[in-house]
């Protein structure tokens, strides 16, 4: 729930730390983190969301940006565990009505959040919650946070850093859709099965340009 303006700063500030000094722990599960990129489809949540519901095992979801907001269903998964993104003013434009926990890359004034603290790139990926590396973009960010949230198994859907058409959803506002470098976002994941060797990460994003994990069809795997 949003807090409202009269809210102080203060008691913005110690709602987030409760929900900080408490993170989810995740070991021995699944996660999927759900992008932005094109090749994100309704019959990929639909799945995930089944799974979610009747899947013998536990399977828990980030969603990032747009990927988690109501307005942009059925290409949206506001009944994630958590809502990811990066940028303050992503929070204070959209202010969403999203009911997991919702975690910011940075401070967000008047829009309840829990900051991560921003690793600059070339610093080792942390193992323990609360800090990502940035990777100068959400998707990196997110799966930096199923990792230190002890995640053995992460699907990534929407993660296609490129392409023609630049996200799923059809009516982003356009303040939020500047041509990234989606090349150079590509070539960090590099760094990360060499620091989390033990954990299965698959891109079930078709036309991603990620080389980094191997690549499958979401139906197959679970």
């Amino acid at each position: 729930m949003a807090l409202s303006l009269q809210e102080s700063g203060s008691g913005l500030q110690k709602r987030a730390s409760e929900k900080q000094s408490n993170w989810p722990d995740w070991h021995q599960q699944t996660c999927v983190c759900i992008g932005t990129g094109p090749s994100l489809t309704e019959e990929q949540l639909v799945m995930v969301h089944s799974y979610r519901k009747h899947g013998s095992a536990a399977m828990r979801a980030i969603a990032i940006n747009d990927a988690g907001l109501r307005r942009c269903l059925p290409l949206a998964a506001p009944w994630a565990d958590i809502l990811y993104a990066a940028d303050a003013r992503w929070w204070q434009f959209y202010n969403p009505a999203f009911t997991g926990l919702r975690i910011s890359g940075e401070e967000v004034k008047d829009v309840e959040t829990v900051p991560l603290t921003m690793l600059a790139r070339g610093e080792p990926m942390p193992r323990e919650p609360g800090s990502v590396v940035s990777g100068d973009h959400s998707g990196f960010q997110a799966l930096g946070l199923a990792l230190t949230l002890g995640a053995t198994r992460i699907i990534l859907l929407g993660y296609d850093c490129g392409g023609n058409k630049r996200n799923a959803q059809p009516n982003r506002e356009p303040r939020f859709s500047s041509e990234p470098p989606f090349h150079g976002w590509a070539e960090k994941y590099h760094q990360v099965p060499a620091r989390w060797p033990h954990v299965e990460i698959i891109n079930c994003s078709p036309q991603s340009i990620i080389t980094a994990f191997p690549k499958n069809e979401l139906r197959e795997i679970i």
